[in-house]
């Protein structure tokens, strides 16, 4: 291997998983720079990403703390338990988002909304490295969040936390500050003001979907009407999307992105019961226009009081977490083509929490750490 160029060398070493690189860095100083370098971190992201086959995309759980795989390997389907330091050991994680194999975590001492939030985490699973920030006024549970890169600023990432002060409240108020950490436990904050609106009454679910620069949550804007909240990362201002005509308020829905389009699965269920047995997923064709919301495919054979959509996978099948109300979760892949959901895990659903990921060298210590605190 001595007598290849070095080219050859990252060429092959790129495609070893996450796993292999971290214990091939040992070999020789030459490959510890290599495998270290944002470069060689930022190439290993991208080919992992275009990956047809999704080897190394997992679903990370948080209770207990685990990552599960999506695609089988050796037949079987592989759960791994996997450690955060022992100051966290003890304490209930609530996850923010999910980027670059980077996952955004807020850390509770008490499973309670009642307790204040001790520290906000950035975490690269695969690699094990932490970026502990403490969490800022005594944060709560956030009513929205998401984290995600910032493309206006080279290897920033940001986080938008939202959280209510005020039930309810007549007036629109400020609701944005952000934190800017530069690696290494450096951060400050900055202030700055814009507008929500006060008829926004409660989001479905707080973890927010981005496309084209915007993030959206589906939220419902009165006791029986829904609407899709969006906040523009470049302007850092509110707006909204309406949702096709026929949901009402014996609907629920969530949303996702789907072929480069804004989605939303919608639910529908009979008279009197408590769970979802009809499920409609929608494609938004032009961007911010109701009229272009067009139903395209629909899941069959579920029963759920609530699903969550993880991801779909890029030959349409869709990763969820689903929930029965009997405080059991189950992680499906549900296929559109065959109508059959594949059971990726069963487990105990209360208190905990997921979203997938695919693995990287990414290390939150060296990225822009952008964090925006939100009081509605």
């Amino acid at each position: 291997m001595h007598d290849l160029p070095l080219e050859l060398h990252e060429q092959i070493l790129l495609r070893l998983d996450v796993k292999a690189l971290l214990r091939f860095k040992c070999v020789c100083s030459c490959w510890n720079d290599l495998i270290s370098s944002s470069r060689f971190a930022e190439r290993q992201l991208e080919l992992s990403i275009a990956d047809h086959e999704e080897k190394h995309h997992r679903i990370l759980q948080t209770f207990p703390l685990a990552t599960v795989e999506i695609n089988e390997c050796g037949g079987h389907r592989i759960s791994k338990r996997i450690p955060l330091p022992p100051q966290f050991s003890s304490h209930y994680l609530r996850i923010l988002g999910s980027c670059d194999g980077l996952i955004c975590l807020l850390s509770f001492s008490a499973p309670s909304l009642f307790f204040n939030s001790k520290d906000i985490l950035i975490w690269n699973p695969s690699t094990k490295e932490l970026l502990t920030i403490p969490s800022p006024f005594g944060l709560v549970d956030p009513e929205f969040c998401w984290f995600g890169r910032d493309s206006n600023i080279i290897g920033a990432y940001k986080l938008v936390i939202g959280l209510r002060t005020q039930i309810y409240s007549s007036e629109d108020l400020p609701i944005i500050r952000i934190l800017y950490s530069c690696g290494g436990g450096i951060y400050k904050w900055r202030g700055i003001e814009t507008k929500f609106g006060s008829e926004i009454r409660s989001f479905s679910d707080s973890r927010g979907t981005h496309l084209n620069e915007i993030v959206h949550w589906p939220s419902s804007s009165s006791w029986f009407s829904h609407v899709v909240v969006t906040f523009d990362l470049s302007q850092e201002k509110f707006g909204t999307i309406p949702v096709p005509n026929m949901l009402h308020r014996n609907n629920g829905f969530t949303i996702g992105v789907f072929e480069k389009c804004l989605c939303a699965i919608f639910y529908f269920r009979p008279h009197k019961r408590c769970w979802w047995d009809r499920f409609e997923v929608w494609m938004m064709k032009e961007y911010g226009v109701k009229e272009s919301w067009t139903m395209s495919m629909t899941l069959e054979g579920l029963e759920a009081f609530s699903i969550r959509p993880l991801a779909f996978l890029k030959n349409g099948d869709l990763i969820a977490d689903v929930d029965d109300n009997t405080h059991v979760k189950t992680y499906v892949r549900y296929s559109f083509k065959g109508k059959a959901a594949e059971v990726l895990k069963k487990h105990n659903g209360e208190n905990s929490d997921a979203v997938t990921y695919v693995e990287s060298l990414i290390s939150p210590k060296a990225q822009v750490i952008c964090g925006e605190l939100g009081f509605t």
